[in-house]
Parts: C-alpha cells; sequence; structure tokens
C-alpha cells in the first residue's frame, strides 16, 4: 500500500547534511580560541581602530568606503571587504569579537563549500571530508582567519568558491538541458550564469587578486563541458551542447570584462609595483616566492615563521628553481598515474591559476613567507587535486595515502595550534616573529611597541636597539626609545635620541619638535622650548602645543607674544590653563 507523501514533512536530515554540520563544527572547535583574541598590531590599528569610516551608521561613511575601496590608508579597492567591518562596527563598536566571529563563521563556510567541490568531482564522502579537513586545519590557513584584516581572504574565497560551484551546477545541468523543456532549459541556465557572475564581481571587490576567477572557470569549462559522466571524452557536439557552451563562455567574457576594470581601479595601488618590476626581478621574485612558500607547505613546523623549528633542513637546501622543477615533475607523475583524470588536472590549474597574482606581488616579495594567506585559496585547488589522485591509487596505495594522514594529521593540529597561538596578543605575534626573522628591523620595533605597551621598558629598549642595529634610520625606533627614556626621567638620553630621529627626513617631524620642547621643559631650559615648540607649530598646528607656548612665553615675560598665541589657541578649541587666564581675563570673552 502506497504511502501518501505529505506536504509539510520531509522526515530526518539526510547523511550529506549530518556531514555537513559535523565539518563545520569541527573546523569551529579547532579555531574557537581565536573569537577571544583582541587586535594585533599588524594592520588592524590604521585600518580598523583609527578608520573614521567605521564605528558608526552614516551614508556618507558608506559611500566614502566605496569611493576610496576602504580607507585613504588602504593600497587596494576592497569595498566589499569594509563594508562588512562597516555593519560589524556600527552595531557592535570597535570591538574585535564580532570580526574574529565572523571570520571564523566564513573559514568554517569555505570548508563546507571546499566539501561540495569534492564532491562535484566526485570523490567519496570520506576523501571529500579529508579534503575539506586539510583545506581548514593547515597551519598556512590560520593567518587569515586569527587576524582581523584577514578578512579580505576569506570573503573573497567565499564569493570564488561558491561561484566555482554555480558555475559546476549550470555545467552538469547544461548536459541534461535535452531532457527538459526547451525554455525552461534556457531560463534556468541564464538565472544560474548572472548568479556566477554577481558572485564574481562580489569576490574581485573582495580582494582583488580574483581576478583570476574567470580563468578557472575557463578551466572547468575546458576539463568538464564535454565530458561524461564517466569521465570519458566525449565528441558529441549537438546544438544543445553548443548552445550552453556560449552561454557559459559569455559569462566566463563578462567576468573577464569585470576583471579588467578591477585591475583598472587598482592599478594605482599594490597592482602598480607590479606592473613597474623590471622583468628580471619578476622572474628572480617568482622562483624565489614559489620556493619558500612549496618549503613552507610541506615542512609543516619547519618553517621560518610563525612555527619553532628552524628552516635550514638539508631536506630543502637545494636551488629555489631546482625545488619548483622538481615538484613539477611530481606534478606531472600524478596526473600520469591518474590516467589523465581531468578532475586532477583542474584541481592542479586551479591551484596554478590562483596562485599566480601571489608571485606578482613582487613589492613583498622579500617578506613573501610572512604573508600566508596568499595561498588561503590556491589551496582549495591543490587539496582538490591531491584528494582526487588518492583516490584513483590501487587499494595498496590508497591505504598507505591514508595511513600517512592519519599520522601527519595530528602534526598538522598541533602546528596550526603553535601558529594560532602567535596571534593571541601583538607580544606573542611580535615575540615569534623576532624569534624566526631575525634579520628584519621591522620586527623587532614592532615587538619593543608591544612589550612598551606592557610596561617591560627594559625589554623595549633591548628590541629598539636591535632594530637600530639593523636600521639605523630607523626613524620610529629612535622616536620610541626617546620617549622610554623621557618616561624614565633621563632627559639627557632622550634628547640624544630625538636629535639622531631628526637627522632623518620623516612625516613625525613635528611631532618630534615637540617632543624635543617637552623634554628641554623638563630640564628648564625654557628659550630652547620656546623655539622648538614654535618649529613645531611650523609644521603642523597643534592647539595644546600653542599653550605650552603660551605659557613658556609668560614665563620668560613676553606678555604680548604670549596673549597672541593664547588667543589662537582658543580660536583652534584648545583650554587655557589657570596661569593664563589669570594673566589675561579678557580671552574669557573668546572661551565663551
Amino acid at each position: 500500500m502506497d504511502v501518501p507523501r505529505q506536504e509539510g514533512f520531509r522526515g530526518p536530515l539526510k547523511p550529506g547534511v549530518i556531514i555537513f554540520i559535523c565539518v563545520a563544527v569541527a573546523v569551529l572547535a579547532v579555531y574557537w580560541p581565536c573569537v577571544h583574541f583582541p587586535f594585533v598590531g599588524y594592520d588592524d590599528d590604521p585600518y580598523i581602530i583609527l578608520n573614521p569610516l567605521l564605528g558608526r551608521f552614516d551614508l556618507h561613511s558608506f559611500l566614502s568606503i566605496w569611493r576610496t575601496g576602504g580607507c585613504s590608508e588602504e593600497n587596494l579597492y576592497i569595498p566589499l571587504t569594509y563594508t562588512t567591518y562597516f555593519l560589524e562596527t556600527a552595531v557592535f563598536g570597535k570591538t574585535p569579537l564580532p570580526i574574529h566571529l565572523d571570520n571564523l563563521l566564513l573559514h568554517a563556510a569555505n570548508s563546507i563549500l571546499v566539501l561540495a567541490l569534492a564532491r562535484r568531482l566526485r570523490m567519496s564522502w570520506l576523501g571529500a571530508i579529508a579534503v575539506s579537513l586539510t583545506f581548514a586545519s593547515h597551519p598556512l590557513q590560520v593567518e587569515p582567519v586569527a587576524w582581523c584584516m584577514g578578512r579580505k581572504d576569506l570573503l573573497a574565497a567565499f564569493f570564488g568558491l561558491s561561484a566555482i560551484l554555480a558555475y559546476a551546477d549550470f555545467n552538469s545541468a547544461a548536459k541534461g538541458e535535452a531532457r527538459l523543456p526547451r525554455n525552461e532549459g534556457v531560463e534556468s541556465g541564464w538565472l544560474r550564469l548572472t548568479f556566477v557572475v554577481v558572485l564574481g564581481i562580489a569576490a574581485m571587490l573582495s580582494k582583488p587578486v580574483m581576478i583570476v576567477l574567470p580563468f578557472i572557470l575557463l578551466a572547468y569549462e575546458l576539463c568538464f563541458s564535454d565530458a561524461k559522466a564517466s569521465g570519458k571524452s566525449n565528441s558529441i557536439l549537438s546544438s544543445d551542447w553548443l548552445r550552453a557552451r556560449c552561454r557559459g563562455l559569455s559569462a566566463i567574457l563578462a567576468l573577464f570584462i569585470s576583471a579588467v576594470l578591477v585591475v583598472g581601479v587598482n592599478l594605482f595601488g599594490s597592482f602598480r609595483a607590479a606592473v613597474d618590476a623590471p622583468a628580471a626581478k619578476l622572474v628572480s621574485g617568482a622562483v624565489f616566492a614559489v620556493s619558500e612558500w612549496i618549503k613552507r607547505f610541506f615542512m609543516v613546523g619547519v618553517m621560518e615563521h610563525r612555527y619553532l623549528w628552524p628552516s635550514d633542513s638539508m631536506l630543502f637546501s637545494f636551488a629555489p628553481w631546482l625545488i619548483i622543477v622538481g615538484c613539477a615533475v611530481l606534478a606531472f607523475f600524478m596526473w600520469r598515474f591518474s590516467k589523465y583524470d581531468k578532475r586532477v588536472a583542474f584541481g592542479g590549474l586551479f591551484f596554478i591559476i590562483a596562485f599566480l597574482p601571489s608571485i606578482a606581488h613582487i613589492r613583498y616579495a622579500d617578506q613573501f613567507i610572512m604573508a600566508d594567506r596568499y595561498s588561503y585559496f590556491p589551496l582549495a585547488g591543490l587539496f582538490l587535486a591531491v584528494g582526487v589522485f588518492v583516490e584513483s591509487l590501487p587499494r595498496v596505495g590508497r591505504r598507505c595515502s591514508i595511513a600517512l594522514c592519519i599520522c601527519v594529521f595530528p602534526f598538522m593540529l598541533h602546528f596550526n595550534r603553535v601558529a594560532l597561538n602567535s596571534w593571541s596578543d601583538s607580544l606573542a605575534f611580535w615575540s615569534l616573529e623576532t624569534r624566526t626573522k631575525r634579520e628584519d628591523p621591522e620586527s623587532a620595533y614592532f615587538a619593543g611597541l608591544a612589550r612598551q605597551e606592557r610596561g617591560d621598558y627594559a625589554g623595549a629598549l633591548r628590541l629598539y636597539e636591535r632594530c637600530l642595529k639593523l636600521e639605523p634610520s630607523h626613524v620610529r625606533a629612535r622616536f620610541a626609545t626617546g620617549s622610554i627614556h623621557f618616561r624614565e626621567k633621563r632627559y639627557r638620553a632622550a634628547l640624544k635620541s630625538y636629535g639622531k630621529a631628526l637627522e632623518f627626513d620623516s612625516p613625525y617631524k613635528a611631532d618630534l619638535l615637540s617632543n624635543v620642547a617637552q623634554t628641554h621643559v623638563k630640564l628648564r631650559d625654557v628659550d630652547a622650548a620656546i623655539v622648538f615648540f614654535r618649529k613645531s607649530l611650523d609644521i603642523k598646528n597643534v592647539p595644546e602645543n600653542r599653550v605650552w607656548l603660551a605659557r613658556l612665553l609668560l614665563f620668560k615675560g613676553r606678555t604680548d607674544d604670549a596673549e597672541k598665541e593664547s588667543s589662537s589657541a582658543l580660536r583652534d578649541g584648545a583650554v587655557l590653563t589657570k596661569d593664563l587666564m589669570s594673566a589675561f581675563p579678557e580671552l574669557k570673552k573668546i572661551s565663551k
């Protein structure tokens, strides 16, 4: 007897849905500690905390984000990323918890999308779960998740992976259009492709490296547009197939035009460095970047950045080009051993194409090893290719690969936690940075700044001295050194540090001159203090400094000059001290 179907009841969750939920929960559990992390002094301050466009609902601020790309200091046009910050800070204020939580949710969503894409490539559930969890937990993936400013990579990957899945759905539906009513198939296809284009544009507006997305979709088109479910080639070129392919290529063309526009908008930002770089530097920088990344990927924990072991292992002490050639040969044999499986080819092309913008980022080539976020999206393609290859192995090879993964996975989780802990606060981040990048003056400076904020002035001074030994012209380190000497009442030492900083041209000159003047006040050298306050005010009008100047002029008996400076300070919004108000009672009217 047939039981009539109840429209309002769908039964228990399907096994697939339960697996998706379990993967998401596992990812959330691994990265949950980062939710409680504070902002880190690594771009969070200028781009979020001090960003005047964030923190309130304001139409002008919202429009400014889409006009400038985020803020005046930002060199990328990523308005969609800053729009998410705009909404979060407007609702919750400039606090890190909601930003970290949303980053974590985005990472969990991306892991689910990788799982769905693996299933779309006809991987088994076990293989797809392994690919998804490896993508989620590899230590190189920690940076964009644990860092508030890593949002752009997570958001771009979310829209990029969604676009690839949407295009895969269109491609799959196009193969079955012959069994659908003609108009219904055409309308469904155009709707899917419109969704693909919208997601692709959103990915590019989240981070411009996603200009590679149309090329990834083209690779999918070339690999699977003429394939049956079995994966074998089908040379039948029916009118339905040609029509579907033309529509697919039209969507790719629309995304390519969008990518050209995105490059044009960003041309005066970070892309300019790659455009202006000489060809020799592009090639050498690319070889260096790729070889360093290969070391970091394979030697989990034996890396130069964020991990505790040295990287001078004999295993990867070869020339950079030799490392690249070796990996290319290995990739070819993997493809050959998988009997030229198109899924392996797509995963490899996905990884190579997505990784190209990172290689072109020559301006940061000498710091490439610190940019784990560059490989966040490309790793999805790499793990998909490896996962398909493992499943194509004979039973013995497949079991050996599974056993190897089971042995390596605990170590990967351990170093994931090591990397995660390095983002727990600014001091932990920069302390590990100084241990692993001993020749980097910036790391020493920021580590000193973190110690100074903790009140460890002796430790901060040691790090500033290390920074200055590596880079004597580092003005901020000399400035900070003088500030510590001033706080510790070593005024002569403070003057010496400020004086050396003033020997170099910098945007901090007005503040340096003001601090020199304050130090002379402490040394009771009033004439020198007046001179330096005037020099500081000539560069930047700070009302509080003008009040100080007025007080010193009054002390020297130069009443007219003191009254003039007091009046100017009042007009600029400063509050006069009692001695100035007593000396110039007529200024009370101006203050009111």
